[in-house]
């Protein structure tokens, strides 16, 4: 299972497909949408630039990887968090390099790509 994590207000996130305003219903006990996938969601108090309180929406999402493109932006937060992993692997083998040149104490590199588990979106209407 794979959890997308979005932030936004309710009418954001309703638009962005990314939940009913069911789900959102204060008070709501059963934590599963319509395809049976479990999801949560949390709601704070954020204070813009003009001093205006927005209440903000903290919905995760859990789905199985097959199905995750289903969510409004999963595969793009995938492509990126893969891009970010093969940069951060290339400096790793850039500073093993450069170490091992250098003196004998060296940082290792991951030995394999790994699959997110937790990606973070926020959705927003700017």
């Amino acid at each position: 299972m794979i959890v997308i994590r979005y932030y936004g207000t309710a009418a954001d996130l309703v638009l962005a497909g990314v939940v009913t305003a069911d789900m959102l219903a204060p008070g709501r006990r059963q934590r599963v949408d319509a395809e049976g996938h479990r999801f949560c969601q949390d709601s704070y108090y954020m204070v813009d630039v003009g001093r205006q309180p927005h209440r903000i929406h903290r919905v995760s999402r859990w789905k199985p990887a097959e199905l995750v493109g289903r969510l409004p932006g999963a595969l793009d937060a995938i492509a990126a968090h893969e891009e970010l992993g093969a940069w951060l692997e290339a400096v790793a083998n850039r500073l093993t390099t450069a170490s091992s040149s250098c003196h004998s104490g060296s940082l290792q590199a991951p030995e394999s790509r790994v699959r997110p588990t937790h990606l973070r979106l926020l959705v927003g209407n700017e």
